[in-house]
């Protein structure tokens, strides 16, 4: 087998019934009707067609709607522009090679909707930064961290030049979506700050759906990071950042302000953590707030802090931050599985802070007295 061999497969991922779908294996793709402009794509770049795997429905021509293509080197990006041009091709799924410092040539993928793009992350935004995919609603990112990432500093200088490429808005003026996974298979315990590894996303207004994963890697979500969202991304209706472990640092409640003012149109909003900042017994206490919701009503329903589960301050100051974050969003719906009659030593730092929010509810709403 060539070195340079591509892996091709195209077909329906929609379909589920094997019946349904037809599968060529290690033939010669010569022999197969409509595969003609295929074959002298590969001879151009002087790729194998084997292995090749194609899947199609009998009664459709080829390349329907969606092709898989994994990709060995930079040299076979020609083949790439060829199966982006093809109108029928509206999704498109690509494993990346790593590309070097050389920058890539333009292209064009006119009726793409949906992207997926599998590798390491420096390379996956060199590629966006090539493209131009003026119908693209949807991109989905799946990436690992190579063994120089410094994802945990705002140097820089230590940083891979491609965190730090602007994504042009115009290349992609219907992007809506974005889901960013990360696919590593053992913990990496350097922190990966949202501000920094995923930047060049933050050029793009139009998001409305921006969601992030994070299984192997802490990460940092800073005061400033959530300050950039509210700038950039006025539009946005989710914002979700998970991960296993939240790195130590983390934003104030006052971030939440920010995303208040200038995010109008959230509704679901996750985040690791925010950080407590119990004041001493000798600072000056919280200042008092009045008990009418946040001018404007923001819509937001749903606030989650999936790693605020141990107990760091105390009850009372955890209470109050819920208190506040109502304040901010009075809207927020109550979580049925939350139980209001635990056992107060036993409340982690979220526990508290839903206390709170549903204290706030019920002090303007007496039929939510019902439910504590």
């Amino acid at each position: 087998m060539s070195d340079r061999t591509l892996v091709l497969t195209t077909g329906l991922p929609e379909s589920e019934n094997v019946e349904d779908v037809l599968t060529a294996g290690n033939i010669s793709l010569a022999s197969i009707p409509h595969f003609g402009p295929l074959v002298a794509a590969l001879m151009t770049v002087g790729a194998s067609h084997k292995p090749v795997n194609v899947r199609y429905r009998p009664d459709a021509p080829f390349v329907p709607s969606y092709t898989d293509c994994l990709l060995q080197d930079v040299s076979q990006l020609p083949l790439l522009q060829y199966l982006a041009s093809i109108p029928t091709l509206v999704t498109l799924q690509l494993q990346l090679p790593v590309f070097g410092l050389e920058t890539l040539p333009p292209l064009d993928a006119p009726h793409l909707t949906t992207l997926i793009v599998r590798g390491e992350l420096p390379c996956i935004y060199q590629l966006l930064h090539a493209i131009r995919a003026p119908a693209l609603e949807k991109l989905k990112i799946t990436f690992h961290r190579n063994q120089w990432d410094k994802l945990d500093t705002l140097d820089g200088s230590l940083r891979d030049a491609a965190y730090t490429l602007a994504l042009a808005p115009t290349s992609f003026p219907a992007l809506r979506t974005v889901q960013v996974e990360e696919n590593e298979p053992c913990p990496r315990w350097s922190d990966v700050s949202f501000g920094c590894a995923f930047r060049p996303l933050m050029h793009i207004p139009t998001l409305e759906d921006v969601e992030v994963q994070l299984d192997a890697s802490p990460l940092w979500v800073s005061f400033d990071d959530l300050a950039r969202v509210a700038l950039v991304w006025p539009e946005l209706r989710r914002l979700v950042l998970t991960c296993s472990r939240a790195s130590k640092r983390a934003p104030t409640l006052d971030a939440l302000s920010h995303v208040e003012a200038a995010c109008r149109n959230l509704v679901e909003l996750v985040l690791p953590k925010i950080r407590m900042q119990e004041p001493d017994a000798v600072a000056v206490q919280m200042q008092p707030y009045s008990l009418n919701p946040s001018l404007g009503h923001h819509p937001l329903r749903t606030l989650r802090l999936t790693c605020q589960t141990s107990a760091t301050a105390a009850t009372e100051y955890c209470v109050e931050v819920g208190r506040r974050i109502e304040h901010l969003f009075p809207n927020l719906q109550p979580e049925d599985e939350f139980m209001y009659t635990m056992d107060l030593a036993a409340l982690s730092d979220w526990d508290a802070i839903r206390m709170g929010i549903m204290e706030a509810k019920a002090m303007r709403n007496p039929f939510m007295l019902s439910m504590l």
